[in-house]
């Protein structure tokens, strides 16, 4: 669950920071309130994943499943890697370890 929580959290911090970023770059506002809710909403996730609770940890989980299938979107529409590809190459590898990490904790739960 820590690890799921820390991943969470790097998640939520790289949005906030694309966020910024897109705002400096290019002046989207749009993109500042997204990166900035999501990525704390996501925080704050992440902060009471690594309480134990394991309601945020799901909740964190599908958060960042559909940044990954929104961002995925734009990269197939826009065709430009950047920032879309990036953000969905590292939300694809943060689902899949997040969910390797959960299987292994219901399979010790189980045995």
């Amino acid at each position: 669950m820590k690890l799921n929580g820390t991943l969470f959290f790097l998640f939520g911090a790289l949005l906030i920071a694309g966020g910024a970023i897109g705002f400096i770059k290019a002046g989207s506002i749009i993109s500042l309130v997204m990166g900035a809710t999501l990525g704390l909403t996501i925080c704050i996730l992440a902060i009471y994943t690594l309480k134990g609770v394991v309601y945020c940890e799901n909740c964190a989980l599908v958060m960042t499943l559909l940044t990954d299938i929104f961002f995925a979107y734009r990269l197939l529409k826009a065709k430009s890697f950047f920032p879309a590809g990036i953000i969905t190459i590292i939300a694809s590898i943060f689902i899949i370890v997040s969910c390797i990490s959960i299987r292994k904790r219901l399979s010790k739960t189980v045995n």
